[in-house]
């Protein structure tokens, strides 16, 4: 839409952007500046008095009238509507008062303190008359009075001289000089002052005009004040600026404005009471009766719904009720006493148009062969009736006490539900305790474990053998996703992660965690670890897919996860933290599943094995009870032998297959990313360590380690039941 196809939602006229405002939240409707001072000063006279202040009847009078044309004009139709608002625009023009400019009508007030230095030269030329001239040569030539108007001429004929004649007498351009200024100025001053605002030519042709008027006038007062002065020797000032009678010129063209909505009120008033003078326009009374007789049905059916909304009001306050009380007795009786004396309320409200509709309907049977305009009319009056009473059935005293009724219920439900919601909030913290304890299980401490520890020192200070290389990995992704039981560890090296990891390092959000990580590790007095979800979906999506392009083709082989919320969760990335001289031990990869980690920032390493049946002979917890208690040095032995061993460093990325144990240790601050995944190969490995840890913690079976076995469980359910009969069809095609 361009600036000429604006239009003013009052009056449709066109309109640019600098003579309308926007209305409403959309800046392409517009409403121009004379609509808009219409609108103003109707809400201007409609406006009451403040509390505490009291109205003159005139005053009352006037306000009523404005209310009145206010009130018509909400009802005309849009072409009348904005018919009006052209006209009383067209009024206000041709009075000069249109628009909300800054005009002359108002004056500013200014009280200034100036501090100033100054600093400057001049070059300083006068124009001399011939005695001054002369008076100079003489003095400086000491020449005769006859030689000085030749003198003078000679001086005017110099091609260098520069000339003009001012009153008759010709002038002499002389240099004097220069001149140099410098000092300071601390002043105050008192005044006033009036603007107003030029938007376009018109507006500065008529500023011209104003300014010569205002300067022609206080060049006159100036002049007299001088007179004054000489005349009484005493000084006098008037002031030049005329605020005064700007502002009472502005009063009367704006009560001139407010007068002729108030004729306009007096003239809706006097045709609305010559209406009413006149009788009625009635069509015959068959028609007249007809039309009666449907309104009755037509208001049956718009009461009955109106008082079954109550009704239905009811029902679903009832039904909270029961909802959060859990059927308490004693909260259903008190529910049942007030529905009964709500029952009560409604059956007389029920009642009550009935024996309305009743006297319809027996005044419709009487005189049915009545053609008369007597009869035409009352029928006529009838309907006028019934129209009323739907109008005002809200209002009647039988449907306002089911109403008040229904209002007293719902406060009482809205207390109940608020004592039930303080109860929960107290119940909180131990819920969040309970549902904490039963997510992880009781599993054995694996962070800064004595283990931990010793395995970290034997990193740092190098004590074994080949232990500062990354050993047992592969670098094949596709490869090493599509194999079962792998025994090795994947990486991926950091020269093809740079742009990724950069990316990474440059979200808001992983700032705002580690400040924030930071901070809560100040305060709390437990080991330096942090594993957090990613709480932003479109985040999460984003991290997602960045991991995939990471693994390239070997996604294909990562299988898709259709299953619920929470347990969707499970495979959301996740940022983790270790903090200084910090390390855990994991006795299987999180949910016996595949784990990617990519470092970030610091470094770490971490060494690891895959489990086997022999380790898991005696059961899940014997598993991790035996491995705290191995010796750090036989830990790593079996690292390096059947194991791996990697260096994490920003952008390196590592993979961890399904159900491997192994040991996370940083030395210094460090941070990463990590995702858990299912590879179609991890299947056997995740369901039997998942039973296995079931089997000694059956309180996780209806926590999210139970339903994931449940939903890896029956995708291989589905994956066997569909091989048979894709077999069946490719030997039926062949």
């Amino acid at each position: 839409m361009s600036e000429t196809q604006l239009v003013c939602q009052k009056c449709r006229d066109p309109v640019l952007l600098e003579n309308s405002h926007a209305s409403g939240r959309n800046a392409l409707k517009r409403v121009c500046t004379g609509c808009a001072a219409t609108d103003k000063s109707l809400q201007r006279s409609c406006k009451t008095k403040t509390k505490g202040a009291d109205e003159t009847p005139a005053e009352q009078e006037m306000r009523i009238k404005a209310e009145k044309v206010k009130s018509e004009v909400a009802k005309m139709s849009e072409e009348d509507r904005a018919e009006w608002y052209r006209k009383q625009k067209a009024k206000r023009e041709a009075e000069g008062f249109s628009n909300k400019k800054r005009t002359f009508e108002s004056g500013v007030g200014i009280v200034e303190e100036n501090r100033s230095p100054h600093s400057g030269s001049d070059d300083v030329a006068r124009w001399t008359r011939f005695r001054d001239w002369a008076a100079t040569e003489r003095l400086v030539t000491g020449c005769s009075p006859e030689e000085l108007p030749t003198r003078w001429k000679k001086e005017l004929d110099k091609p260098t001289s520069q000339t003009k004649t001012v009153n008759g007498e010709v002038l002499l351009r002389v240099w004097t000089g220069l001149e140099d200024r410098d000092g300071s100025r601390h002043s105050i001053t008192a005044g006033l002052k009036q603007r107003c605002d030029l938007h376009n030519s018109e507006d500065l042709e008529a500023f011209g005009t104003q300014a010569d008027m205002r300067l022609q006038r206080g060049e006159t007062l100036l002049r007299a004040d001088r007179m004054s002065s000489d005349a009484a020797g005493v000084h006098r000032e008037t002031p030049l600026l005329q605020i005064q009678a700007d502002m009472e010129a502005s009063s009367k063209m704006r009560m001139a404005a407010e007068a002729r909505l108030y004729e306009e009120a007096e003239k809706i008033e006097e045709k609305q009471r010559q209406l009413l003078s006149q009788r009625p326009k009635v069509s015959s009374a068959a028609l007249e009766k007809l039309q009666y007789e449907s309104s009755i049905s037509r208001a049956r059916s718009s009461c009955e719904a109106s008082l079954c909304r109550f009704k239905t009001a009811l029902k679903t306050l009832k039904l909270e009720i029961e909802q959060m009380s859990e059927n308490d007795p004693t909260t259903m009786a008190e529910m049942k006493t007030r529905t009964d004396k709500f029952e009560e309320l409604y059956k007389g409200a029920e009642q009550y148009l009935e024996e309305t509709i009743e006297k319809w309907t027996t005044a419709l049977e009487s005189n049915p062969s009545d053609t008369s305009d007597e009869a035409a009319e009352k029928w006529h009056q009838y309907f006028m009736d019934v129209s009323a009473f739907v109008k005002t059935f809200a209002s009647k005293d039988a449907v306002k006490k089911v109403k008040d009724n229904l209002a007293e219920i719902r406060a009482w439900c809205a207390e109940y539900k608020k004592g039930c919601n303080k109860k929960k909030r107290l119940s909180v913290s131990s819920a969040n305790k309970a549902a904490k304890s039963q997510k992880t299980g009781s599993l054995p401490p694996g962070s800064n474990s004595p283990l931990g520890e010793a395995l970290s020192n034997l990193f740092w200070t190098q004590a074994v053998e080949n232990i500062d290389e990354d050993q047992g990995v592969v670098f094949a992704a596709a490869d090493w996703v599509e194999k079962e039981n792998q025994a090795f560890a994947l990486v991926l090296a950091a020269a093809q992660n740079q742009q990724l990891l950069q990316e990474w390092l440059e979200l808001p959000y992983y700032e705002q965690q580690k400040t924030w990580l930071a901070e809560s590790w100040k305060k709390g007095s437990g080991p330096e670890l942090s594993t957090n979800v990613v709480a932003k979906p479109q985040l999460c999506a984003k991290l997602n897919k960045d991991w995939m392009s990471c693994l390239g083709n070997a996604s294909k082989h990562i299988k898709d996860v259709t299953t619920d919320g929470d347990l969707k969760e499970v495979f959301s990335p996740m940022f983790w933290s270790m903090g200084k001289n910090t390390s855990k031990i994991y006795f299987t990869t999180d949910y016996a599943l595949t784990e990617f980690k990519m470092c970030l920032e610091g470094t770490s390493v971490c060494c690891g094995f895959q489990i086997n049946t022999t380790m898991m002979k005696d059961g899940f917890k014997a598993f991790c009870d035996t491995t705290l208690a191995t010796d750090p040095n036989d830990f790593l032995k079996i690292c390096q032998k059947k194991g791996w061993i990697v260096h994490l460093s920003p952008g390196k990325a590592l993979g961890i297959p399904a159900g491997h144990c192994y040991c996370q240790m940083a030395q210094d601050v460090t941070h990463g990313c990590r995702v858990l995944k299912l590879r179609a190969s991890d299947d056997k490995s995740s369901v039997s360590l998942l039973t296995a840890r079931i089997a000694d913690y059956p309180e996780l079976i209806g926590l999210r380690t139970g339903r994931l076995l449940n939903w890896i469980s029956g995708s291989q359910d589905a994956a066997a039941a569909a091989a048979p009969s894709a077999t069946k069809d490719v030997v039926g095609a062949a």
